[in-house]
């Protein structure tokens, strides 16, 4: 239901992802991550399957071959949901500087978003966040005597974002999150707010991967050669 131009955006990140996965593990690469098959896309979406999917088509389409540079070397492109208001550093997130493009740019209409803040609440524990990057999402959190990193407890509790805290209540812990998901790279809820302001997906792109270029996949295998 996003507009046409994220559609577009996302068709380019996911294609990059696609043949950087295929460039690091060779040509008989196998994809096993999961997906949606066509009954699932008609169970999710009923009546509107047939709208949706020709609208999910035309975007991949009109964008075909492009994918996501960042000098000559095909980017890291991860997405999301909704952020906490920013979205983070990859330096920090993933503890790498091979992705300068990945770095905190502001989504403040994320903030009012009507998902924005959720609570979760869970048997007591002892445990802590002990430490959080700059865009206030969670980098390790101590269980015990043990350390595991945000996002490994973010799955372990199958929280709806890497931005959160713990309280001890009522002999329970509340969990309250921010946002939904990782928060690195492009946020498709701020990304679609850009495109119905008029923003191109080449504008977007370029806001949440600063640095980066969109090139035809014909023109890195002719550069190749």
């Amino acid at each position: 239901s996003y507009e046409k131009e994220v559609l577009k955006a996302q068709a380019i990140l996911v294609r990059t992802d696609v043949y950087k996965k295929i460039k690091e593990s060779g040509s008989d690469t196998v994809l096993d991550g999961e997906f949606w098959t066509q009954k699932k896309m008609e169970q999710a979406w009923g009546i509107k399957y047939s709208q949706y999917f020709h609208k999910l088509k035309e975007a991949w389409d009109e964008t075909e071959g492009q994918v996501l540079l960042y000098e000559d070397e095909l980017a890291l492109t991860p997405f999301f949901r909704l952020s906490n208001g920013c979205t983070r550093d990859a330096k920090e997130a993933l503890g790498s500087e091979e992705y300068p493009y990945l770095k905190i740019v502001d989504c403040p209409e994320d903030i009012q978003a009507e998902k924005q803040i959720q609570t979760t609440v869970v048997d007591d524990m002892d445990a802590e966040v002990t430490s959080v990057d700059t865009a206030g999402y969670v980098l390790n959190v101590r269980v015990g005597k043990e350390n595991v990193s945000g996002e490994e407890f973010r799955k372990n509790y199958n929280l709806t974002s890497g931005c959160f805290t713990l309280q001890r209540y009522n002999g329970k812990i509340r969990i309250t999150t921010r946002g939904i998901g990782h928060g690195l790279g492009m946020s498709q809820y701020s990304a679609n707010k850009m495109a119905k302001k008029g923003k191109t997906y080449q504008e977007i792109l370029d806001y949440f991967f600063e640095g980066t270029e969109i090139k035809e996949v014909v023109e890195i295998l002719i550069d190749a050669e």
